[in-house]
């Protein structure tokens, strides 16, 4: 039960500094160290840490993900080609 906290606190610790200008990564590795989580591949736990924010984001801002997704698809949205093209330059 105690290693699935800290699995846990890793995970929430990555999820909230992710969305702040500081490197989310370094504060797993901090944390990992802290909480002595020994595990046997960190570059995996990284991963998949990193790949569960991803998910969770996507789940969060699915609505308006879709409108944007949508509005390029069809050609109609200005405001979403424009803010598409914006993120990708």
């Amino acid at each position: 039960m105690i290693e699935e906290f800290k699995y846990f606190l890793l995970g929430l610790i990555q999820g909230v500094a992710e969305f702040f200008p500081i490197s989310s990564s370094g504060h797993l590795l901090l944390l990992s160290s802290i909480l002595d989580v020994a595990e046997k591949n960190p570059l995996l736990l990284s991963i998949t840490v990193h790949f569960a924010t991803t998910l969770s984001t996507i789940v969060i801002y699915h609505n308006k993900l879709k409108k944007i997704l949508f509005g390029i698809i069809k050609q109609k949205d200005k405001v979403a080609i424009s803010y598409v093209l914006k993120i990708l330059i």
